[in-house]
């Protein structure tokens, strides 16, 4: 982790600025797995951001940190906060944790990491709840690092993991378009939105969605989509039927 307001020691790494927030959105909360607060200590997955103060006076110096790591945070206060970061697409929640200065930022951060680890940022992209300043791009060589730095292969192929990826993301405009189809057309390479994968059903064949586990919803999204002339994927069902 080669941060210039960081000084690693041994498997830990100390704040050499006076003062640091880390911002960890509010909803990672909503599962211990993902992020939880025991005593004075945030244990989180690594989709944060830091605001570094050089001097107590200065602005912040604003980091975003993508790390495909579990991350143990001493923090000395925190609070809720309401901020838009860059790349994000509107004001939300997070839990600003402070870090003074010459203080332990990152405990035991070069720990041996396990297979739990994959298994939790797996679980994470598919549910649906990938940090919207998350560049698309970035998406799939992410996981290749979150394999490679905890030991252990996702157990499909790369492509596999790609093609998911590319249905998975929609656009943030229209959730019935891949965003694939659309990435570079808007100048941003956030303006996408990720969805559950038990989400992907009801957006392409209103059939399969039916056949899913939410058929209220899907017969909701089935109207809004034939009100809008949009043409789902034939599912392979709707062809033996047709025959």
């Amino acid at each position: 982790m080669a941060l210039p307001f960081l000084k690693r020691v041994g498997n830990d790494y100390y704040l050499t600025a006076p003062q640091a927030v880390v911002y960890v959105p509010l909803y990672f909360f909503d599962n211990e797995r993902i992020s939880v607060v025991e005593g004075e200590l945030c244990k989180t997955i690594g989709f944060i951001f830091i605001e570094v103060y050089k001097t107590p006076t200065s602005k912040p110096e604003l980091w975003q940190i993508d790390c495909p790591l579990k991350l143990t945070i001493p923090f000395a206060e925190s609070r809720k906060e309401k901020k838009k970061f860059k790349g994000s697409h509107e004001e939300e929640e997070y839990m600003a944790f402070v870090v003074n200065g010459d203080s332990l930022m990152f405990q035991d951060a070069l720990n041996v990491q396990n297979g739990k680890n994959s298994e939790l940022f797996l679980n994470f992209l598919l549910g649906g709840k990938l940090p919207d300043n998350l560049k698309y791009s970035d998406i799939a060589n992410f996981l290749r690092e979150v394999s490679s730095m905890n030991g252990t292969a996702l157990g499909v192929p790369m492509s596999v993991t790609e093609a998911m990826v590319g249905e998975m993301c929609r656009s943030s405009k229209d959730i019935y378009t891949p965003y694939r189809k659309v990435a570079g057309q808007t100048g941003s390479d956030t303006d996408y939105t990720s969805i559950r994968i038990q989400e992907l059903p009801r957006v392409t064949s209103t059939f399969s969605g039916l056949a899913f586990e939410d058929i209220t919803s899907a017969v909701s999204v089935g109207c809004v989509a034939g009100k809008k002339g949009i043409k789902g994927i034939e599912s392979p069902f709707e062809k033996i039927i047709h025959c």
